[in-house]
This record gives C-alpha cells, structure tokens and sequence, in this order.
C-alpha cells in the first residue's frame, strides 16, 4: 500500500535531533527516538490525509459526470479546466505517495497543498453549474467536500507548528532562568 514516509532528521548535538518539515515547523528533540517517533506520527498522519483527497476526488467524479448536462455552453473549456485541475492532482497526490528524494520532507507538503488546490479548483468549477439549475444536494455535498479538503489543508500547514512554538517557548523561559 503507497504511504508516505518520513525519516529524515538532523543530529545538531550529542542530545538534539531537528526535524524540519516542509510547511516550515523547525522542532529540536532531546532523542533520536522521539524524533523518529514523530516522523511516523506525521508519516500516518500525511498518509491519512493523502487517502482522504484521494476519497473527495472519487466522491467528486459523479458530480462531474452529473454536470455535462447542466454545461450548455462553452462545454469544451469546462471540460478542458477540469481535467488540467485533475491532471495537476493526480500528480501532486501520486509525487507525495511515491517520490522519495533528498528533500521529500519539505516537498510532500507542497504536494499535497497542491492536490487540494487542484481540488478546490475542481469544486469551485462545479458550483456556478449546479447553482444555476437550484440542485441544493448537490450544492451542500460540493460545500462539504470543499470543507474537507480545506480542514485537511489547515492541518498540513500548521502541522507541528505548535510543538515547534512550545519548543521557543521553553528555551526562553530557560534564558531567563539563567539570565536573572
């Protein structure tokens, strides 16, 4: 089964271990075993939200074929707009389960960022077609699967974040103590 898979991590010192992450968390550990522990929590964790695009973009694929018939016009240049966006998804998405390079680290946040912008563009090309013709099922399903893929993102980009803040945190309150 395709995940992602993070392991790379710096040694700084004899007892610090860094671990930068590609939505720019910089986060010291005191041991490699916890360093290496939270890479496996992000691997799962990305992996997680990778699987989850990968469910939006099956559940959006009926409303696609759903819109042909609501596109009278112009139907060439939707359809054209919708596969470029699916296009840079499924690379996205397939570069973030399958790439492994020096940096893949810093990269797979970027893919994925791009696969839900790929996603989000999808959605916001469906909406107008089903707002014209007053489907509001369909109008509440692409407002949820928008939802999704924008929580996901959150995620993403503020993953490790707070850690990293705590980490500061504490070294300040350190130089304190030393300080006074």
């Amino acid at each position: 089964m395709k995940g992602i898979i993070l392991n790379s991590y710096t040694k700084i010192s004899a007892k610090q271990y860094e671990v930068v992450l590609g939505n720019g968390a910089l986060i010291i550990f005191q041991s490699e075993r916890k360093a290496l522990d939270f890479l496996r929590k992000t691997s799962k964790i990305l992996s997680g939200i990778a699987y989850e695009y990968n469910l939006i973009d099956s559940e959006l694929y009926p409303v696609v074929r759903q819109s042909y018939f609501n596109t009278p016009t112009s139907l060439y240049d939707f359809q054209r707009k919708l596969d470029e966006n699916h296009s840079i998804f499924i690379t996205a998405l397939d570069f973030a389960l399958t790439r492994r390079t020096v940096n893949y680290q810093w990269f797979v946040f970027n893919y994925l960022n791009n696969a839900a912008d790929s996603l989000i563009n999808i959605i916001g090309l469906l909406e107008p077609k089903f707002k014209k013709s007053s489907e509001t099922f369909v109008i509440h399903k692409l407002k949820s699967l928008k939802l999704r893929v924008l929580s996901n993102k959150s995620i993403i980009n503020n993953y490790g974040l707070e850690i990293a803040q705590n980490i500061v945190k504490s070294f300040e309150t350190n130089i304190l103590k030393i300080v006074s």
